[in-house]
This record gives C-alpha cells, structure tokens and sequence, in this order.
C-alpha cells in the first residue's frame, strides 16, 4: 500500500511532504484497516512485549510507570519501532 492510499483525505501538499519525508528516514507504510484502531499494526508487537514485559511487576505510583515505560522503549532496538 502506498502512503498516497493511506492520506487520501489530505492536502496533495502534505501528503508529498510526508511521503518524503517517510522515504528519507527509511520508514516502511504499514497498511492498516481504515477506521479500525483495534487492528493497528503496533498491537502484534508492542501490546504482547509490554505485556510480558510487565508480568509479576506492581508500581506503586504514576511515576513509578512512566519511569518503566521510559525505560522499557529505551531498551528496545531499532528494529523494534
């Protein structure tokens, strides 16, 4: 699927800027189901990581979470995101 299909409802202008911009990071489109935010492509990966991830584990506060969450994106490799 191009990134033209999937920014059909944008402005011509945009959508070359970020098709660009897409390319020159080296970034690759996922296709994903319109207007089904349950399916997103980041769910078959990142959910289930997180998950195992988080077993056993108990925070006692907010910060406490976004301490691990910080530290958990850090930790993973390129060719995770």
């Amino acid at each position: 699927m191009s990134a033209k299909s999937l920014h059909d409802n944008a402005l011509p202008d945009l959508v070359k800027i970020t098709s660009q911009k897409t390319e020159e990071l080296g970034w690759e489109v996922l296709s994903h189901a319109p207007y089904s935010p349950d399916t997103a492509p980041s769910d078959y990966h990142l959910i289930p990581s997180m998950k195992h991830s988080l077993a056993e584990k108990y925070y006692k506060s907010n910060d406490e979470v976004k301490k691990w969450v910080d530290e958990y994106f850090a930790s993973q490799p390129a060719e995770f995101f």
